[in-house]
């Protein structure tokens, strides 16, 4: 078994920010044990986040984007006044 990863760690493998990790940590999305203020990331549960990742991304949007959509909403509520 491989040492756990330190928060610093894992952004630098996943490309983003301490903080961002520590959401992902804090909501469950990514597995880790915290020990006082300090956060161990299994190195397996990592590659099992990120293949996670990898396939839904790759499935695409499941709808159209935000702004689309309420811009959409938007211009039906404009219309309906009128």
């Amino acid at each position: 078994m491989s040492d756990p990863l330190t928060i610093s760690q894992a952004a630098a493998e996943l490309g983003v920010g301490p903080s961002r990790v520590q959401q992902l940590c804090r909501s469950g999305a990514l597995p880790a044990r915290k020990f006082g203020r300090d956060w161990q990331i299994q190195v397996a549960n990592l590659q099992r986040y990120t293949s996670g990742v990898r396939t839904a991304a790759s499935e695409g949007p499941k709808i159209g984007r935000p702004c689309e959509l309420i811009r959409r909403a938007a211009s039906k509520n404009s219309s309906a006044t009128r």
